[in-house]
């Protein structure tokens, strides 16, 4: 017997072991440096909503996981901050904290809130009949903070809205509505022993355990379950701690730094559940708990050290227990059903310590990168250029290769053939062949990374430079396209047609049907080194980076590569989920590798991680999100669906949260502002939570706010707040409408005034356009006269030119001629009659030089003072005799006979002067070209008296006729002479304009010239 009870301690001692092994946590302390108000944390209760609620002494504390919000004076109206208790509420989402004050916090829907409405008196005050009740103290939970500090003679302890147990020192009495339905004795020294579980009743001291119900008390005995492993329990004098949650209805026994959940059984029973060893609760002054049985996560309230949270690490690690700090794995593979070997040799399980094979231990491998069991259980491994091949178990070593390149990953296909890849290419060896011994394949194929078959002729083939699909029957090598100079970490093949496929630094892909797809990475871009990929068998798959572990719904990749959806939910695990490092290591083969049990087991650099993919379930963000607060301008505002804003704001925060306890880069929550005409663009939300929006213009906005929930097609959850910015008056219909109007009428008014504007500048401008024109006619008049000048002057000189050249040039020649005869004495003496001649000759030049001197005088000043002309009544007889003698001697020495035939008396309108110049150079130039001849004057009368001059010398040219019969230009005044026509005519033409005279020549050779003076007849 008494080995037996032996036997039985070894056992449960052996149990209790495995059983604190399994419990490990990753425990994290939140204190007033981390977001807590204070330290003391006196209750804690989960509300509907996921986030979990804290009473402290400086208000009523929301942790969502990653952050602390207080409800206090600061923010709610409270006398008091400080928190005295926490009950749960009437309905489904309701908390009730209540102040020292007694006031009443409602907590709903994630908020806190003072209620005035909340009714006081609780179920158990004004009972009928309560003659005996005179003091009545609530349950609160245990341990009792006030235990202390009151005095009462009656304990309710609460089941529901409507039953509760009244205790008494001296028994225990039910209620529903105030109704007590039975009433039963039970002596008891302590109220604090007391609390319930359901709608039962429970006592529990140090020895034993009692339940009342259904007015009997029934002795329960010991405590069952975990409990008993502890050798504490055993001893006498044992001091048992209770833990009561009241509003989350969990109670807890403490032992011996021990903590158990009590949970009842079918029979009503106690049944303990160890939950966390190690942690001393009374040195850490615990006065709350809660655990949330779901994700096995213990929160435990301090009154002075604030909150600790222990949450169930998810994965195991074997370690080999080497020497100094190498922990270092790589290859490994299945030993049996819970154990794995090393290529070192090391056995290592979840339930048994870590071993050795000696055999293997002999072979001193360090090369731990590749290693397999065949199909016939024998075991493969490889050191530098060495192949050995181990018996089943591993006991012994049955034989050996030496190859030339060193060896980099061994590999066995489903056709019972062993590839043996190598720095300079592709062995072969068939196991299904006794001594086979391998063989070289092809080194078109060097630095393979990774083997795996897709089929019984197919094998691809990873190397440090791409992918290549490798036909064994034909060696034909194919790359793929796209893997190009990719080093290929790890491949992995459930199906034909489906190639996963993991890369040092470019990601993970998916090679189906022909066609490569490259899957997104992560916020963190952790996915970019994937070591390896695997499936559970459960639907999901698990990638191996050096920044942690990744889970995958395989659907949402295919769906992924079938573009069904753009997002992928990655669940994230770091070393807080239970491994040594976030550093897991690949380049291996095989990468990980599947227990029997369903145990996934992966390298790192600190373990070998082992995964119950059979486990919990995962911590999904899959709660609702909340608006914390909304922040314009450092201004708070209530917390609503619609916010209408000043529009004179400079910047809007809003702050959002979802209760989440897991990974928080799990979290991936985005916002993006929406109005309805533009793209939705996704904007992610930092770590605070916060959305900061700068002022807006005028409008309605959506702000939408989205939380990828977890794994599935379009698995979001959506968030949506209504932002209003008013408008401007000046954007107002209304304001328009008048703008519009009041354009028109200043476009009207403008346009008006502007006519009139314009119209006045017109009169100016015309005005002084009258004004301009005016003065630039005066000066167009003046220039026209200063032309008209400077024409005649211009005239006046070619006239001069012409006279000079012609009229006195010729005469001054022939005086010059016959001056020199003349100063010739000989010739004079030789020659009186010639001499006498010459002298004549010379009187005649001069006479006519000085007459047409005369006349041109008259000329000149004529045209240079630009006087008017007199016109008058002449003697055109008195002239014309004048003129006549003058030229009467001349004529002679022609042998020309000048006759004057004007009538005596004759009178004509001219001028007297003028007229006498026209008469004269008439005459001069008749006596000129006639000689032996006559040259008559006459008049005949009529209404225009025509003066008549007519030689019979030797006639005009006809271009001087026709000269002399056009008339004179009207602008010019004058017309271009012909050649040697003398100064003379020029006058006489010019002259006739000025007294209204007109010139008719006719001449010819034979007859001689005949010249016509027509002027106007005297009345």
């Amino acid at each position: 017997m008494k080995d037996l009870s032996l036997l039985i301690c070894a056992l449960l001692a052996s149990a209790s072991l495995f059983a604190i092994d399994s419990l490990q946590y990753t425990r994290r302390h939140y204190t007033d440096e981390d977001g807590l108000p204070q330290n003391s944390v006196k209750f804690i209760a989960p509300d509907k909503n996921g986030f979990v609620w804290l009473a402290t002494e400086n208000g009523l504390v929301r942790f969502d996981g990653q952050h602390f919000r207080t409800f206090n004076k600061d923010n709610i109206p409270l006398s008091s901050s400080r928190i005295y208790t926490m009950m749960p509420g009437t309905g489904t989402d309701n908390l009730y904290a209540f102040t020292e004050v007694r006031q009443v916090i409602q907590v709903h829907h994630g908020e806190a809130r003072l209620d005035n409405n909340y009714i006081r008196q609780a179920v158990w005050i004004n009972i009928p009949g309560n003659s005996g009740h005179n003091s009545i103290f609530p349950a609160l939970g245990l341990p009792n903070l006030y235990r202390n500090a009151v005095s009462f003679e009656n304990y309710a302890i609460p089941v529901n809205n409507r039953d509760f147990f009244m205790v008494t020192k001296s028994g225990v009495s039910f209620y529903r509505n105030k109704k007590r339905l039975f009433q039963t004795g039970f002596r008891h020294t302590d109220f604090w022993r007391f609390f319930n579980i359901g709608n039962l009743l429970y006592y529990v001291d140090d020895r034993e355990v009692y339940s009342i119900a259904e007015d009997s008390v029934v002795k329960k005995g010991r405590l069952q379950g975990d409990i008993l492993l502890n050798p504490a329990y055993h001893k006498s004098g044992r001091k048992l701690q209770l833990y009561w949650n009241l509003t989350a209805k969990n109670v807890f026994i403490y032992l011996d730094r021990s903590l158990y959940l009590v949970k009842r059984s079918a029979a009503g029973e106690l049944h303990t559940q160890l939950l966390l060893t190690g942690f001393d609760l009374t040195v850490n002054n615990i006065v709350s708990a809660w655990y949330d049985d779901r994700y096995r996560r213990i929160f435990l309230g301090s009154l002075t050290r604030g909150l600790f949270v222990f949450t169930r690490k998810e994965f195991r690690v074997l370690t080999a227990g080497r020497s100094g700090s190498d922990e270092v794995f790589y290859a490994q593979t299945g030993l049996d059903s819970g154990r794995v070997l090393t290529p070192a040799g090391e056995v290592l399980g979840l339930s048994t310590p870590a071993g050795i094979l000696p055999a293997m231990r002999q072979l001193d491998i360090n090369d731990r990168y590749s290693m397999l069991t065949d199909d016939k259980g024998y075991i493969w491994v490889k050191h530098l250029n060495n192949l050995y091949k181990l018996a089943k178990g591993g006991q012994r070593l049955l034989d050996s290769w030496k190859f030339t390149p060193h060896i980099t990953q061994l590999y066995e296909d489903r056709n019972g053939r062993l590839w043996i890849g190598t720095r300079a290419g592709l062995y072969e060896m068939d196991l299904r062949i006794n001594n086979a011994s391998p063989e070289f394949f092809t080194k078109r194929l060097p630095d393979i990374s990774y083997l795996e078959q897709e089929t019984a002729d197919m094998l691809w083939v990873g190397t440090d430079k791409g992918l290549f699909k490798l036909t064994v029957s034909s060696h034909q090598i194919e790359m793929i396209e796209g893997l190009e100079d990719k080093h290929i970490r790890s491949l992995y093949i459930p199906t034909p047609n489906e190639v996963w496929i993991t890369t040092t630094e470019d990601g993970f892909f998916l090679y189906r049907n022909g066609r490569l797809t490259k899957f997104p990475i992560d916020p963190g871009r952790y996915l970019c080194a994937s070591h390896c990929f695997m499936e559970d068998g459960n639907g999901y798959c698990w990638i191996t980076t050096n920044k942690g572990l990744f889970r995958v719904a395989k659907k949402d990749l295919l769906d992924y590569t079938d573009k069904k959806i753009t997002d992928i939910y990655y669940h994230y695990y770091d070393k807080y989920a239970g491994f040594n490092t976030n550093e897991f290591n690949g380049g291996c083969q095989p990468c990980g590798i599947k227990l029997p049990d369903g145990h996934l087991s992966f390298p790192s650099m600190n373990g070998l991680v082992m995964i119950n993919t059979r486990g919990e379930s995962m911590e999904l963000p899959d709660k609702d999100i909340f608006i914390n607060r909304i922040e314009v301008d450092g201004k708070q505002l209530d917390t609503r669906d619609t916010l209408v804003f000043k529009r004179d704001f400079d910047l809007v925060k809003l702050y959002v949260s979802t209760p989440y306890f897991g990974n928080p880069y799990n979290l991936r929550l985005e916002f993006a502002l929406d109005r309805h005409s533009e793209k939705t663009v996704w904007n992610k939300i930092g770590s605070d939570g916060s959305i900061s929006l700068a002022s807006l213009p005028s409008g309605t906005y959506q702000l939408q706010i989205r939380k990828l929930n977890g794994f599935g097609m379009n698995n979001y959850r959506y968030k949506n707040v209504v932002l209003v910015i008013p408008l401007a008056y000046y954007e107002n219909w209304w304001f328009k409408v008048c703008m519009v109007v009041l354009g028109g009428l200043c476009i009207w008014g403008y346009t008006r005034f502007r006519l009139q504007y314009i119209k006045h500048k017109n009169k100016m401008l015309e005005a002084r356009i009258d004004e301009r024109t005016t003065v630039l006619q005066v000066t167009l008049s003046e220039l026209q006269a200063s032309e008209e000048i400077l024409r005649k002057q211009t005239h006046l000189q070619e006239r001069l030119i012409t006279a000079i050249t012609h009229d006195i040039k010729s005469p001054l020649r022939y005086m010059m001629l016959a001056a020199k005869r003349l100063t010739n004495k000989t010739f004079a003496r030789e020659d009186p009659d010639e001499a006498h001649k010459n002298a004549e000759i010379l009187y005649e030049a001069g006479y006519r030089m000085y007459h047409l001197t005369d006349n041109l005088l008259q000329y000149i000043k004529l045209s240079s003072q630009d006087k008017q002309v007199v016109i008058e009544e002449v003697d055109l007889t008195a002239v014309i005799r004048e003129k006549v003698e003058t030229f009467r001697d001349i004529a002679a020495a022609q042998q020309t006979v000048v006759l004057n035939e004007v009538p005596a008396g004759t009178k004509v309108q001219s001028n007297f002067h003028l007229l006498g110049v026209i008469i004269h150079n008439l005459l001069d130039n008749a006596v000129k070209v006639t000689f032996e001849g006559q040259i008559k004057i006459y008049t005949v009368p009529g209404d225009t008296l025509r003066i008549v001059i007519e030689d019979t010398g030797i006639g005009m040219r006809q271009e001087m006729v026709d000269w002399c019969n056009a008339a004179l230009a009207e602008k010019d005044q004058h017309l271009p002479t012909p050649g040697h026509s003398g100064f003379g005519l020029i006058i006489i033409k010019e002259l006739l304009v000025l007294v209204n005279g007109q010139l008719i020549v006719s001449s010819s050779h034979e007859s001689g010239t005949k010249v016509m003076l027509l002027f106007p007849a005297t009345a």
